[in-house]
C-alpha cells in the first residue's frame, strides 16, 4: 500500500524546494558580490515562500487522509517519534519562512514573490539581526532533521526491511 499520488507528489516537490533553498543559500555564500549572489537569495526566498504556501494543502490533505500502515507495524515508541518528526516538519516548513520574511521586512526592505510586491506585515526596527539569526538556527535544526529523515529511511529499508520507502516512492 502507498501514499496516494498527490501526497507523494506533494512530498517530492516539498523535497525538492526544502534543498534548493538551502542549497541556494549555501552557494550564495560561496560567491562574489555581484547579481549572480543577489539572484542565489531572491531564488532562496521563492523556494522558501513556495514551501510555505504548498504547505497549507499538503497538511489539511494529510488531517483528512491517513497514512498507509507500516508493516510490519512499529514498534509504539518508533510510532511516536515518527509522529514526532512529521509533526516537528511542518512547523519547521511553516516557520522558517515567516521568520526569514519577517527578517527582510524588518531591514526595511520590501518582499517580493515572483515579481510580486508582498504585502508589508512589519516594518524596520531592530529586530533584524535576531530574526535572521532565528531564521539560520531553525534551518540548521532543519538540515539535521533531514539528515535524521534519511537515516531513518535507510534504516527501515535496509534494517527493519518494511515498506516505509516504499510507500513515498514515485
Amino acid at each position: 500500500m502507498t501514499y496516494c499520488r498527490f501526497s507523494r507528489l506533494m512530498h517530492w516537490a516539498m523535497a525538492f524546494l526544502v534543498f534548493s533553498a538551502i542549497m541556494l543559500v549555501e552557494l550564495k555564500s560561496m560567491l562574489p558580490r555581484g547579481e549572480l549572489k543577489r539572484d542565489f537569495m531572491i531564488w532562496h526566498i521563492e523556494a522558501g515562500m513556495l514551501v510555505f504556501i504548498l504547505v497549507w494543502p499538503r497538511l489539511f490533505w494529510r488531517i483528512g487522509n491517513p497514512s498507509p500502515p507500516i508493516l510490519p507495524p512499529l514498534k509504539p515508541f518508533q510510532r511516536f517519534s515518527a509522529t514526532l518528526a512529521h509533526q516537528a516538519f511542518y512547523l519547521m516548513m511553516m516557520a522558517l519562512p515567516v521568520f526569514g520574511f519577517l527578517a527582510i521586512q524588518s531591514k526595511g526592505r520590501v518582499g517580493h514573490f515572483f515579481g510580486l510586491q508582498l504585502p508589508q506585515l512589519i516594518g524596520k526596527n531592530g529586530h533584524a539581526h535576531a530574526l535572521k539569526h532565528d531564521h539560520e538556527l531553525l534551518g540548521n535544526i532543519m538540515i539535521g532533521m533531514i539528515a535524521l529523515h534519511l537515516l531513518a529511511v535507510f534504516h527501515h529499508h535496509v534494517f527493519r526491511r518494511d515498506n516505509t520507502l516504499k510507500r513515498m516512492s514515485l
